[in-house]
């Protein structure tokens, strides 16, 4: 915030509640407390009332040293108080002298606090009069507290402000989840220092939000200004006035009034309200010629078939909503407008029209209905079997789609299990899955089963390892902006069983107690139930299983919001949720096995963690010479603190700054980003895949799968990397297809045919089953006879088709007669024809022989088929250790 907001915060004075003072604040806090405490206003009647347990450097575990000692005798003095923990910074960042440094560069000092702020709830929980409260720790500033100390060279700690910002969001949202937990709340401090700037960027300049913070609030780096501490003891005094009213043992209340939560922004609806009493009359308004506006999307009530226009192959000026709206972006991000609406006048529709026209006028858009900034959070759940034979696919398919969120079943990985340290044998996450997702998996075995949730790296989510229990099942937190956390779910139950339908029950239980939003997806593997009537079909089969599953699903007020069949006219994979009115639309999408794939759009935006850029340097431009003399003076330097005495540390410090410093100077760099797009995926494959799901659309409309079916094997080639010329920046020339010779078995060997066809099957990039297909068609005569031998099966696999024939065309019975041959052939042809006769021979005739072996066996046959005495001395005598030598001998 800017100083200008901190005073007007500071002049809207509340209206105080006539309340009955309970508990007396107690700030249990390092040396920001000591700054808050001088800015006390003696007259504020909260304010006032504070006590002020602080210590400067104080670190966790000192002052929980202290509590133990201390709390007993302060609550028979103070009586009833309630505690705010307001510690952190001291551990966050270690003390070096009269500078500071970040403490770790890992979670280790977040995972430190977390387990002492356990441990002072449970000191204070003893007391039956007393309560905590975990305040969130500020960010701060390393450099800036160097740069107030006179550090020499205070620049390189910029970058350690960047990761303990990081550190902090990290820290403040497991404290939220301790203060949820003991039913408390604490101000967000850090909310103050922020400061957001619109920049553009990308191809069609979207404007974007960019958050930093505003240290100059500091008067150090840590400790808060004039303007800053005030602003934070007024919010510790609102928050200690409202603890106030909080009594320790409530009884029931004589009257209890009915707050009724609007299903779009959960604020209470009253009888001042303007809106829809129930769908019925929401079906009523939509057909009347009354004009109205949707509070969701600010648009007029037009027909649906507008919001699903990118199904239509149309392009005209009113497509797109924006003018910078492309066929892609409508088709990931289109939405049907949500039934939550108000009706309102003619004259409040022209004044919202004019206001809509001006803001056109300031911002330069072609938005007629003036829709404010969307908010989206894209959930892909998928039925992979087995996962990392289709990684190209599922790629391809997470770029085109560019989910948040992606929820698979049947991964069929093995190793990895929630709360536990992975095996030996278990299948690293970025072996398979993209490298711009962080993996949450339970998995069952390469055999089948096994779930996983992915989710962006800069979507900030924890894993909840106990919420799982003894079934597939895998749940991940995400942390909301303005909302209440969300908790996803990936389930599969392989088969109907009842088991699986109890420890489902037992993970909801879990979550149902903790109040939080829930979306459940994945593979229930129940197609027998009617969601929209909540019935079973008669002549179903397991009807008990599926009836248990959807009370579950009743019993924990979930609602199922998908429809559309997933696999063939059977609805298998489903969505399910606690908020119905969060969720924007649920269609599906080409899939990468036998299920289609749910694509869910729902109407949330979650804490994105930025992803700070990394320094690249530029070596071919190096100065080695200057570089090299610098860091012959730092070795000089370095061996002088040696011999003066200097510890280790010190050091280390030095060798590290120095050779950083020597890096900037002598080598140039720059700031880059990871690129998460996939290089083979061009201009032309893109069209390939809004072609392929125009085609799955219309197959499902019309049920006549052949058209997709056929485009979709051509799109299969495309998905996978590499593909042929399509990384290498010269131009490609079409190479024209090669035909492989058929084989009668009679002119040439099997073995030397094998080589030859699969030379050309690499010059024409056949598949697999490709390559199988087309030896079939090459054989003829007696070859072709042996297919009729070979089951369905071996005929689309290559491999497999191969070591049929290789059996039934030169089986390894032959071997024998080979050997016989081999040992009885005689020189007919020239010495050269005839060695290399030989080794032909011996190739099939010594399979499981030594290639140094057969190597001697052939030089000898080859020199006692010579006939002459004296050419076949010579050559022995000269010890020959290759065929190519010993020919070379006889020919001299």
């Amino acid at each position: 915030m800017s100083n200008s907001k901190l005073v007007k915060f500071l002049n809207n004075t509340k209206e105080q509640l006539n309340t009955q003072k309970k508990y007396i604040p107690v700030v249990f806090s390092d040396s920001k407390g000591n700054w808050l405490k001088n800015h006390v206003n003696r007259s504020h009647s909260v304010e006032k009332e504070i006590i002020w347990w602080c210590k400067s450097g104080a670190k966790i575990v000192d002052r929980l040293q202290w509590l133990q000692t201390t709390l007993n005798i302060k609550t028979k003095e103070l009586g009833a108080i309630w505690i705010y923990v307001w510690l952190g910074t001291c551990d966050l960042t270690s003390y070096n002298k009269k500078y500071i440094s970040i403490n770790t560069y890992t979670d280790e000092t977040i995972n430190h606090l977390i387990e002492y702020y356990n441990k002072i709830i449970e000191l204070v929980q003893q007391y039956d009069n007393c309560k905590v409260t975990i305040l969130e720790t500020p960010v701060y500033s390393i450099y800036r507290w160097n740069c107030h100390r006179k550090h020499k060279m205070p620049e390189e700690f910029k970058e350690q402000d960047n990761i303990l910002a990081d550190q902090v969001i990290r820290l403040n949202f497991k404290i939220k989840e301790l203060n949820t937990s003991i039913n408390s709340h604490s101000p967000k401090f850090s909310n103050d220092l922020q400061t957001k700037s619109k920049y553009k960027k990308g191809d069609h300049r979207t404007a974007t939000t960019r958050t930093s913070y505003n240290y100059n609030l500091y008067t150090d780096g840590i400790h808060p200004d004039n303007l800053l501490a005030k602003t934070w003891l007024k919010k510790i005094a609102e928050q200690a006035q409202l603890n106030w009213d909080i009594e320790q043992n409530p009884g029931p209340r004589t009257k209890q009034p009915s707050i009724y939560p609007c299903g779009l922004c959960e604020h209470p609806v009253t009888w001042n309200c303007e809106g829809v009493c129930c769908d019925d009359y929401y079906d009523l308004l939509q057909r009347s010629n009354v004009q109205w506006l949707c509070c969701k999307c600010e648009s007029i009530n037009v027909s649906t078939c507008t919001f699903h226009s990118y199904e239509l192959n149309t392009s005209n000026y009113y497509d797109p909503l924006t003018h910078n709206s492309t066929f892609e972006s409508i088709t990931l991000n289109a939405f049907s407008p949500l039934k939550a609406s108000s009706p309102k006048g003619i004259n409040s529709m022209n004044n919202n029209t004019s206001k809509s026209n001006k803001s056109k006028n300031r911002t330069n858009s072609s938005n007629v209905f003036n829709i404010p900034k969307k908010q989206n959070l894209r959930i892909l759940t998928l039925n992979c079997r087995s996962i990392k034979d289709k990684t190209s696919e599922f790629s391809a398919a997470v770029n085109y789609i560019k989910p948040d969120i992606i929820c698979g079943t049947q991964s069929w990985l093995k190793g990895e299990h929630p709360g536990k340290k992975p095996t030996k044998d278990a299948i690293k996450s970025n072996e398979v899955f993209p490298e711009n997702y962080t993996a949450y998996s339970n998995d069952l075995g390469t055999l089948g089963g096994g779930v996983f949730i992915l989710e962006q790296n800069d979507i900030i989510a924890i894993e909840k390892p106990e919420f799982v229990t003894k079934c597939e099942i895998e749940w991940v937190k995400i942390q909301l902006k303005d909302k209440k956390d969300l908790t996803i779910g990936s389930f599969y139950m392989p088969h109907r069983n009842m088991e699986d339908i109890k420890e489902l029950d037992k993970s909801l239980d879990h979550i149902s107690n903790k109040n939080q939003t829930i979306i459940l997806t994945g593979d229930f593997n129940c197609p027998d139930l009617k969601w929209n009537t909540m019935t079973v079909h008669q002549n179903a089969q397991y009807k008990e299983i599926q009836r248990a599953l959807m009370e579950v699903i009743i019993s924990h007020s979930l609602t199922q919001i998908h429809e559309t069949p997933t696999r063939g006219n059977n609805l298998l994979d489903i969505v399910v949720t606690s908020n119905p009115s969060l969720i924007k639309t649920s269609s599906n999408a080409p899939g990468i096995s036998d299920h289609d794939m749910i694509v869910t759009d729902c109407d949330t935006k979650p804490h994105y963690q930025s992803k700070k850029p990394r320094k690249y340097y530029i070596y071919s431009k190096a100065k080695w010479e200057d570089l090299h003399k610098d860091l012959t003076i730092l070795s000089t330097n370095i061996t002088e603190m040696y011999h003066t005495g200097a510890t280790v540390q010190e050091l280390w410090d030095k060798f590290k700054t120095d050779l950083y410093s020597n890096l900037d100077n002598h080598i140039p760099s720059k700031l880059i980003r990871s690129k998460t797009s996939l290089p083979w995926i061009n201009h032309k494959i893109r069209k390939m895949f809004k072609k392929k799901t125009r085609l799955y659309q219309q197959a499902k409309k019309t049920n006549n799968w052949t058209n997709y079916r056929h485009f979709q094997k051509e799109c299969q080639k495309s998905e996978h990397f590499p593909v042929s010329g399509q990384l290498t920046p010269q131009r490609q020339i079409p190479r024209k297809q090669k035909d492989p010779d058929t084989y009668n078995g009679k002119h040439v060997e099997w073995l030397d045919y094998i080589c030859h066809f699969e030379q050309v099957a690499l010059w024409n990039c056949w598949s697999e089953n490709e390559m199988a297909a087309q030896l079939a068609m090459s054989l003829r005569g007696s070859a072709q006879r042996a297919l009729s031998e070979i089951t369905s099966d071996e005929l689309f696999d290559y491999a497999k088709l191969k070591f049929a024939l290789t059996q039934r065309v030169c089986p390894p019975e032959r071997e024998t007669a080979f050997r016989c041959e081999f040992r009885n052939r005689r020189r007919k042809e020239s010495v050269a024809e005839y060695g290399y006769a030989l080794k032909r021979l011996a190739t099939r005739a010594f399979t499981s022989i030594p290639l140094g072996v057969r190597e001697s066996l052939i030089i000898e046959q080859c020199i006692s088929g010579l006939g002459d005495a004296e050419l076949k001395r010579h050559v022995q005598f000269s010890h020959p250790n290759t065929l190519d030598k010993a020919i070379s001998l006889a020919l001299e």
